[in-house]
């Protein structure tokens, strides 16, 4: 069936990364603008535009936005400990691709409905 077992991701037959593999690397977004300040800190060779910044914090409202948590591949693995609190590991793949299909809601606010930052 479709249970994933310890030995076969160990052995990599199957993978926690429900995405692998289904999307190109994209090396660049072209945006054009500022830099995040202190972008060098995150990708020592490249410099992140603040554009791309903004349309990734911009899709996320919340944490249950960015994963279904509880159904992730991690979440499911045999023999979990405490079922009620299972480890929910997002793969990055995983998390760039349900950015991509997000769609851009707006910039943060904080509880008093003030943008961040």
């Amino acid at each position: 069936g479709g249970e994933m077992s310890a030995e076969d991701i160990a052995a990599g037959k199957q993978s926690l990364d429900p995405t692998r593999s289904t999307a190109a690397y994209i090396e660049s977004s072209g945006a054009t603008g500022p830099t995040l300040p202190g972008s060098q800190f995150l990708f020592a060779s490249e410099d992140v535009p603040l554009a791309d910044v903004i349309a990734v914090v911009g899709r996320i409202g919340d944490v249950d936005t960015i994963a279904d948590w509880r159904n992730l591949p991690s979440a499911k693995l045999p023999g979990i400990v405490d079922p009620n609190n299972p480890p929910m590991w997002l793969p990055r793949a995983t998390f760039k691709a349900n950015v991509r299909s997000s769609k851009f809601i707006g910039w943060p606010r904080d509880a008093s409905g003030n943008p961040v930052g």
